[in-house]
This record gives structure tokens, sequence and C-alpha cells, in this order.
């Protein structure tokens, strides 16, 4: 299944994780990995979220973090 862009669900999962990967400077993520867990700060998480928005435009609620 592809989204408007074109892309699957498996290519947007893999760069979700690439993304996140380099925000925190990790080399391994896991689906279903806390991101705090992980070692990742707030601001962190709002890196993401904003590489995520711009490459997909998915939005998040922050109160979700």
């Amino acid at each position: 299944m592809l989204n408007k862009n074109g892309n699957t669900r498996e290519e947007i999962f893999n760069d979700i994780i690439e993304i996140v990967k380099n925000v925190i400077n990790i080399d391994e993520v896991k689906g279903g990995d806390n991101i705090f867990l992980l070692g990742a700060e707030s601001l962190q998480a709002i890196n993401i979220a904003n590489n995520i928005r711009g490459k997909y435009g998915i939005e998040f609620k922050f109160n979700l973090f």
C-alpha cells in the first residue's frame, strides 16, 4: 500500500528508524522501542517529530511524548 507520496509503509517505517538513529546518534533502533529508554531527551523527540513532519507531513501531538 502506498501513501500519497508513493511510499510504501515499509519505506516510511525504515525512514523513521533512520531519523531516530540519526537524531539520537545510536546504531540500532527497532519498531516499538521507546526513544526515551534509548537515551533521547525531549528536545530530540521534538526534532524527530519535526523531521518526520517535514518528510511525510505527519503531525504529532506532543502530549503523546
